[in-house]
């Protein structure tokens, strides 16, 4: 199963653009629409206490990484296309 997901990216390296680009979509609608998954587990609350500095209380916080997520996503779906738009060209 893997031998074959393996040869099938080997023979067709564009898609994993493609797969690049669904997981930054994920994110950036995760940090569009606040899902709690996204921003709710031990590292996200870490995450949630340290952006933005110390100026960022309460609800501050969780809005700044919101839009660290959705800043991220973007950028994750930019290279997808990117890397899509790449081997595409070949």
């Amino acid at each position: 199963m893997i031998e074959n997901i393996k040869n099938f990216f080997l023979s067709n390296p564009q898609y994993a653009g493609l797969i690049i680009a669904a997981i930054g979509l994920v994110i950036l609608l995760g940090g569009i629409f606040n899902w709690n998954w996204m921003l709710a587990d031990k590292s996200a609350k870490v995450y949630r206490q340290n952006v933005g500095g110390s100026h960022n209380l309460g609800s501050h916080r969780r809005r700044a990484a919101r839009d660290h997520l959705i800043a991220r996503g973007v950028i994750v779906v930019a290279a997808g296309i990117a890397f899509y738009a790449l081997f595409m060209l070949k």
